[in-house]
């Protein structure tokens, strides 16, 4: 089964400074994984992205993250995740560092998705190009970020299919941000916004790639305790490429 975009994105787009950011998401059922994409830029050099929960106590993990700071203000971009979410309409609770914190995010789901992620990767800042290898029947999950929403424009290259896009409004400090995800190839495949209609201090991008339910199984190491002994005897295990297999038995 191929990873694909399940129930309706949400973008949150406020039109002031914004501590913390508190969403209303619907999770439909099937889902396997909560994706939150988060931009936040800030007069104070160093905005972060320092924890993001869902339906009050289920914590996302920080899975792709980058930022810069240009002297004058700062801009990260961030992307985190949840696995097997239950179907329930609640809130994410985006939590920063910093003052002054202008944020915007786009939120979706997919289902047929495997635990975690199988790679991430980040631009040099100055760019919202990225390119990462994503797994056949996977999926690449792209985030673009710039300064001065009221002048940028971000437009969806390479085929990608946008989840959404997001800005803060009402100051230089301002953030727009957008959301976009491309089919895994098993090769490594190049996901990008093109940036126009302005002259933005700071570009991001950050992406990861999602692997398909059972593409890549992980096995559990399993020593003598957890078979205990046999009909009197006890059996020794030998590790092979991360699980344990019985030893011969000579005779």
């Amino acid at each position: 089964m191929a990873v694909a975009v399940t129930g309706t994105p949400v973008a949150h787009s406020p039109t002031t400074t914004e501590s913390p950011s508190t969403v209303s998401v619907t999770v439909p059922a099937g889902a396997t994984k909560l994706i939150v994409c988060a931009g936040v830029s800030s007069s104070t050099l160093a905005p972060t992205v320092s924890g993001i929960t869902w339906n009050t106590s289920s914590n996302l993990t920080q899975r792709g993250h980058v930022n810069n700071n240009n002297g004058v203000q700062g801009g990260t971009a961030d992307i985190w995740t949840f696995d097997n979410p239950s179907a329930a309409t609640a809130n994410v609770v985006i939590s920063y560092t910093g003052s002054a914190i202008r944020p915007a995010c786009v939120i979706f789901c997919v289902t047929g998705a495997g635990a975690g992620i199988s790679g991430s990767q980040a631009t040099s800042t100055t760019t919202t190009s990225v390119s990462l290898s994503t797994p056949v029947n996977g999926l690449s999950v792209m985030m673009a970020f710039t300064d001065n929403e009221s002048t940028v424009t971000l437009t969806v290259a390479n085929s990608q299919s946008e989840q959404g896009q997001a800005k803060n409004t009402g100051a230089t400090t301002s953030t727009k941000m957008a959301a976009a995800t491309l089919a895994g190839t098993g090769s490594s495949i190049t996901l990008s916004y093109t940036v126009s209609a302005g002259s933005p201090d700071i570009k991001l991008g950050v992406a990861i790639a999602l692997a398909a339910s059972g593409s890549a199984p992980t096995f559990r190491s399993r020593t003598t305790d957890d078979l205990g002994t046999r009909a009197g005897s006890r059996r020794t295990f030998f590790r092979d490429r991360h699980l344990w297999l019985p030893e011969p038995a000579f005779r």
